[in-house]
């Protein structure tokens, strides 16, 4: 039921704040339209942004907005407040097809450094730059942003960043 989905999700909120893991909730008045599970970036997050481990950046997880309010800025102004909190250091991943996810990450000033494939079957993950080829197989291809570009030495391959 709808109740007993949104007591997990406040379940899992609470678990995630009491490791001081973060998450984004938007509200509108007391109740909840809004969603993101947001984490440090850790050994897979770190492969497709490009980061080394430990750089101490977040990956803004995916954010669900309840239908009757979305298009009404509250996954951009969310968006925007995680970026500040987090002083810059958040990378944004969205399917190369989804207009709406890629708009969104524009329209809160992030900036479109690279993509990445993740091969279906294997699960193996290629980072590539923003014109790199795409292997042609049962894929999922992503574009990556970043709020505050990482430097250099933060970097797996500063080559691949469009800078």
């Amino acid at each position: 039921s709808k109740a007993e989905w949104v007591a997990n999700k406040l379940k899992y909120v609470q678990e995630r704040y009491d490791q001081n893991i973060i998450s984004t909730v938007a509200y509108v008045g007391s109740g909840i339209v809004g969603i993101a599970f947001s984490r440090p970036v850790g050994l897979i997050q770190g492969k497709c942004s490009n980061l080394k481990l430990g750089s101490d950046y977040w990956k803004m997880g995916n954010f669900y907005v309840l239908k009757e309010y979305r298009g009404k800025g509250i996954g951009k102004a969310s968006l925007k407040a995680f970026v500040e909190h987090m002083k810059g250091r958040v990378s944004y991943f969205a399917e190369i097809q989804n207009e709406t996810s890629n708009a969104l990450a524009v329209s809160a000033g992030l900036t479109l450094t690279h993509k990445f494939q993740q091969l279906l079957y294997s699960n193996e993950i290629r980072v590539l730059p923003l014109d790199g080829s795409i292997v042609r197989s049962p894929s999922r291809v992503y574009n990556v942003y970043f709020a505050e570009i990482p430097s250099d030495d933060e970097l797996e391959n500063p080559a691949i960043m469009k800078k």
